[in-house]
């Protein structure tokens, strides 16, 4: 370096050449070296690498430059292709011999062509065989094992890229020193707003985009048919192509049409085709995959092209096949996966979505025949809400959506009035804001479970969610990807329920995965299951447990129904009209020893005893005494309620208590629709009034 002349760069090349010389000397004599076999060869590897560095710098510092121009950036297999190399001697360096090697696959065929060639330069042509293989990044040629890369052997092992297609190798002889040169391949041309120089790929002639990569079936007792669609695009670059077109799928399935021809113009030029696909009744659940394939002369491509595009540093706009000045292309299967899902939602239910991060569940859910509304930032102040059973909130959403932040409050106001809201994972910004309904925490790192299949206990088997309309079990567990949650609540309020219990292999367990709690007469749900992965990549379970979250407030409404069954004053109603009472109740907990109501406050609410037990409580002598107690399924403060007076007695918590409430005017507006429902209100007031006359005789 210190020798090193700008305007003179040839005296540095002397020291560079007396460099490589002894690089070449040490490669020939590792072999004599006592070295392990590994070291030997990682040793000749680094020297090859160095020897290439030196005779690079020793061609520049000698004005040395080799290029091999061709035609063509983008070939197909069986194309024919002109390259043309020149060894540029910029300082008219005295030069004894070159050579031009061209270096290609196996097979290619080169011709050189007559008279094109001269001291310095040659021209051939170059023939790809129809079974030239693609190019795309080394790592990517085979199949990946789960989520593990097949890593090639051998030289290109590590290296950012394989070796292009197509390169020039020229040794040059400069009196008593040799270098050789290495070139790939390039297309030089302009295009407005600079220069390129594309390196040469093989493509295939006909490139295939499915119109998506997985659909998704419900489990049923008759054949299903369902639309594929794809996209053919033309890759020629000088003329049109033919081709055949069909779908391989599973041997007792149908499709129609078995194939369709194609003939499609130069590169750019597409089609549109349709696939009908009938799906037999007897087709147990699981993953099902579709190939596309095209046949053209007699070769079977069934690949999605993706380029890799680098544009040029300052030009406006994202890169195209027209001005780019970096491309790579990945190539993938064309595949669609058939999912069918073994799944059931309840029927009839009106969703909304509010979309976070991005993901795709909402369409996903459209394919289960649910539609969902997705509420806009301009609808989030004003929509009204009510007119939705659940209202889903994407990931990370009241983080990224202003509007839902602003309008929060809205959306409690909607579980208070009988509405589900399913919150999924959020960030550390939903803590200590009031956007959920009772308190609670994350841990820093906030806790989650990594481990995809971590084994899932239930802590309430019994619940809806883990039982209707699809019955949930460890095996909904199983086959998770990635993970199987995060952001989950490290500390809550008891009025949380949680329903499952996971951990990491080693750590302990967490709680706070999925949680229900009742505010009003709705239901807020918190879950940091991992959907948001689970539900695109069609994961059986994920989706079963998902489609019982959205059903939740059907599912509480068919328990609150059953549990009003059991309860006196409505016994006479029918299955419909008691889903029309359980609509109409909200849900109230009270903890141990807290008041429901005291002497004298206004009885505009009754109460019916869901679980737990209630004191009734009367002042005598000035002090409070037990009078009564009333346990799950007791209606209290009847009498006070009918009568429209106020609170003759007390009624006080005996441990946690979980209530259904009914206001006043609500029941007015039933008892007019139901009269029947009197008889039963004497009958409930006659025993309540057999309670407080047996304890006054006592």
């Amino acid at each position: 370096l210190q020798s090193y002349r700008v305007e003179n760069p040839v005296d540095t090349a002397k020291k560079i050449l007396e460099g490589l010389a002894l690089l070449k000397a040490l490669r020939v004599n590792l072999s004599g070296e006592d070295l392990e076999p590994l070291a030997e060869k990682a040793i000749g590897v680094y020297l090859t690498h160095k020897i290439a560095d030196f005779e690079e710098v020793a061609a520049r510092c000698l004005g040395l430059r080799l290029e091999c121009l061709t035609d063509d950036a983008r070939i197909t297999p069986g194309q024919r292709f002109r390259l043309t190399s020149t060894l540029w001697n910029f300082l008219q360096r005295e030069v004894s011999r070159v050579t031009f090697t061209v270096l290609v696959p196996e097979k290619w065929e080169i011709k050189f062509v007559d008279g094109a060639s001269a001291a310095l330069s040659t021209t051939c042509e170059v023939i790809a065989p129809p079974s030239a293989e693609l190019s795309t990044p080394y790592w990517l040629v085979k199949p990946k094992v789960g989520e593990q890369y097949i890593w090639p052997k051998g030289a290109i092992a590590g290296l950012p890229f394989g070796p292009p297609p197509v390169q020039v190798e020229c040794p040059v002889q400069l009196g008593g020193d040799q270098i050789t040169l290495r070139t790939p391949a390039i297309l030089r041309e302009k295009f407005p707003g600079g220069q390129r120089e594309l390196t040469m790929a093989v493509i295939p002639p006909i490139s295939l985009s499915p119109q998506r990569d997985r659909e998704f079936l419900v489990v049923g007792p008759a054949d299903q048919c369902i639309n594929l669609m794809v996209t053919a695009r033309s890759n020629m670059e000088h003329e049109g192509v033919e081709g055949t077109l069909r779908l391989e799928v599973p041997d007792d399935w149908y499709v129609e049409p078995g194939e369709i021809e194609l003939a499609l113009g130069p590169a750019g030029d597409s089609t549109s085709a349709c696939f009908l696909v009938r799906v037999p009744r007897a087709t147990p659940d699981g993953h099902y995959t579709l190939r596309y394939v095209v046949r053209v002369e007699d070769r079977d491509y069934g690949v999605v092209l993706h380029p890799i595009r680098m544009g040029m540093p300052g030009l406006p706009g994202l890169p195209d096949e027209s001005n780019c000045v970096r491309e790579e292309f990945v190539i993938t299967s064309a595949v669609v996966e058939i999912c069918l899902i073994d799944v059931t939602f309840a029927k009839g239910l009106r969703c909304a979505y509010i979309r976070g991060a991005p993901e795709p569940i909402p369409e996903v859910l459209e394919a289960f025949d649910l539609h969902v509304h997705p509420i806009t930032d301009q609808e989030m102040a004003f929509i009204e809400l009510m007119q939705f059973d659940v209202i889903i909130v994407g990931p990370d959403a009241y983080l990224t959506r202003a509007e839902l932040r602003k309008n929060y409050a809205r959306f409690l106001d909607y579980v208070a009035q009988g509405g589900t809201l399913i919150v999924q994972y959020q960030g550390y910004g939903y803590q200590g804001t009031g956007f959920a309904p009772y308190p609670f925490a994350y841990n820093q790192p906030h806790d989650r479970v990594s481990y995809e299949d971590a084994p899932m206990t239930f802590l309430e088997p019994g619940h809806p969610i883990l039982n209707w309309p699809n019955r949930i079990s460890q095996a909904d567990f199983e086959h998770w990807i990635v993970e199987q949650g995060r952001y989950y609540f490290s500390s809550f309020d008891k009025r949380y329920q949680p329903i499952i219990e996971a951990n990491d292999p080693g750590e302990a367990p967490k709680k706070g995965g999925l949680l229900v709690a009742g505010y009003g007469q709705g239901t807020y749900v918190y879950t940091g299951l991992s959907f948001f992965r689970q539900i695109p990549a069609g994961v059986t379970g994920a989706i079963r447990l998902f489609a019982n979250l959205v059903s939740l407030p059907a599912a509480r409404l068919h328990e609150r129904t059953e549990f009003l069954k059991r309860v006196a004053l409505f016994a006479p109603l029918s299955d419909e009209d008691l889903h029309e009472v359980a609509k109409l109740m909200s849900e109230q907990w009270v903890e141990n020893g807290a008041y429901i109501c005291r002497v004298g406050d206004p009885a505009d609410k009754m109460y019916t005893v869901l679980r737990g037990e209630v004191e009734i409580l009367r002042e005598m002598a000035g002090k409070e005494e037990l009078f009564y107690q009333e346990g799950e399924g007791d209606t209290v403060g009847a009498i006070s309620f009918f009568a429209e007076t106020p609170c003759e007695v007390s009624m006080r918590a005996k441990g946690e208590v979980q209530l259904l409430v009914i206001e006043v005017e609500q029941f007015k507006v039933l008892l007019q629709q139901k009269p029947m429902l009197v008889g039963q209100i004497i009958k409930v007031l006659a025993n309540e009034l057999r309670k407080i006359t047996g304890w006054e005789k006592r």
